[in-house]
């Protein structure tokens, strides 16, 4: 069993487990990603971010034609908005990236 990790609601404070649901990027993937940004895009910004960010990582998985995903984007933008500089905001369309969503379980 795995020792209790702090956690809370100041993405400074928190440590998580680092689990194995994504396979590990290209190598060539870390030069695509600007680590000192907050929002990036799409399945390979996620998986490098996933694997070497030391800020914790939100996704948001969308499609074009779901009401809920248009709906909840304005709030999920305005807590990037809050934590900007604290957390990685990553934004995957799901048609765009199966691979990734499969191992997302999406």
């Amino acid at each position: 069993i795995p020792a209790a990790k702090k956690t809370g609601t100041d993405p400074a404070m928190m440590e998580l487990e680092q689990y194995d649901m994504f396979p590990k990027p290209p190598d060539a993937a870390a030069a695509d990603v600007d680590f000192e940004e907050t929002v990036h895009s799409g399945g390979l910004a996620l998986l490098t971010l996933y694997h070497q960010a030391k800020r914790p990582v939100i996704a948001h998985y969308w499609y074009k034609s779901c009401a809920m995903c248009k709906l909840m984007k304005p709030v999920i933008q305005r807590v990037v908005r809050e934590y900007d500089g604290k957390i990685h905001y990553v934004d995957v369309e799901i048609s765009l990236n199966k691979k990734t969503m499969s191992h997302a379980g999406v």
